[in-house]
């Protein structure tokens, strides 16, 4: 299976980057830190939606997820191999990402890769292309 270029991986990390440094709209609470490992955006994943906090932290995982989702389907429209098959009908991204999270915690040793890494591995590994 084929995973982004690192020149994909480091335009993507950029994008992140570059929104997280965007002012926030007034009231809005913002991601404490920008997670370098996959452990780090699973802990993001995991928060509790009910609080300013882990709303926040919620809602850049999903981002984070559809940011990476989103440079693959731009690489497959540029001829690149396809390395993520979402079925159809599609799981919600909540629960693919809630598997994301159970994942990290029964694999502690896939914690310290980068998040952009981790997340391609597990994507690539629960939804894989027959080629």
């Amino acid at each position: 299976m084929s995973t982004p270029t690192r020149a994909a991986r480091n335009r993507l990390a950029g994008m992140v980057l570059a929104a997280l440094l965007l002012p926030a709209a007034a009231g809005a609470t913002e991601v404490a830190t920008l997670p370098m490992t996959a452990g780090e955006l699973a802990d993001l994943c995991a928060a509790d939606p009910a609080t300013p906090e882990g709303a926040a932290s919620v809602n850049f995982c999903h981002g984070f997820a559809q940011g990476i989702l989103s440079v693959l389907d731009r690489q497959v429209a540029a001829g690149g191999r396809q390395g993520v098959c979402i079925p159809t009908p599609a799981p919600t991204r909540g629960a693919i990402l809630d598997t994301f999270v159970t994942t990290m915690k029964l694999l502690p040793a896939g914690r310290s890769k980068p998040a952009v890494d981790g997340l391609l591995e597990f994507l690539t590994q629960h939804f894989p292309c027959s080629h």
